[in-house]
């Protein structure tokens, strides 16, 4: 089934301690904009592909690469509101028994996840890597390079600047410890279980 692109609401979102509330307004505006320019893009793509004409050659390869971006962006982004709960969660069941298994324990966890964004200023992922089952923490520069192929996101922090310096500024070590603090994990959970996207 093919789903259209369309924004999502993360409940509790702007309740979130982990930055204020016009700080994060703002960085769901971000989002709502690459949405849309994710739904523009598809619709022009559309137009263009059934005219066939070579001649649109090098606006299709454009648009793509834009298409590449806004997605990857959408995605990510859905992915780190998801794990800003006003109220963090600690991870249970399978998830925890993961973490344990490949880091020793949830201590262990945080403190690789916090040291893995403190050397990164795109975003910082926990991914599963599909290969090997292992858990990794892995940095990622860019918006539409993820960190690992075969890899499935189940955590992500957004560490560039319009997601913390309008309340740290400069402290971006705050910041970081602030999402350490406040991490629900249950998105996190259904993502490693294969029950959410």
């Amino acid at each position: 089934m093919v789903r259209v692109l369309e924004p999502k609401t993360f409940p509790g979102l702007l309740d979130s301690k982990v930055v204020s509330r016009g700080t994060m307004e703002e960085h769901y505006k971000l989002y709502l904009s690459h949405v849309q320019k994710g739904q523009d893009l598809t619709e022009r793509l559309t137009q263009i592909q059934c005219t066939r004409s070579t001649a649109q050659a090098t606006e299709i390869a454009n648009l793509k690469g834009d298409l590449t971006f806004v997605l990857s962006a959408v995605r990510n982004h859905e992915i780190y509101f998801d794990i800003l709960a006003a109220q963090g969660t600690p991870p249970t069941g399978k998830l925890l028994e993961a973490i344990c298994a490949c880091f020793g324990n949830l201590d262990n966890y945080l403190k690789d996840l916090r040291q893995t964004a403190r050397t990164c200023r795109g975003w910082t992922w926990t991914m599963l890597d599909e290969c090997t089952g292992r858990l990794w923490n892995l940095p990622s520069q860019q918006m539409a390079s993820g960190p690992l192929w075969k890899a499935r996101p189940l955590l992500a922090v957004d560490l560039f600047e319009h997601a913390f310096f309008g309340d740290y500024g400069l402290h971006r070590m705050d910041y970081i410890d602030a999402v350490m603090t406040h991490l629900n994990f249950k998105p996190v959970e259904s993502r490693y279980l294969g029950v959410a996207g």
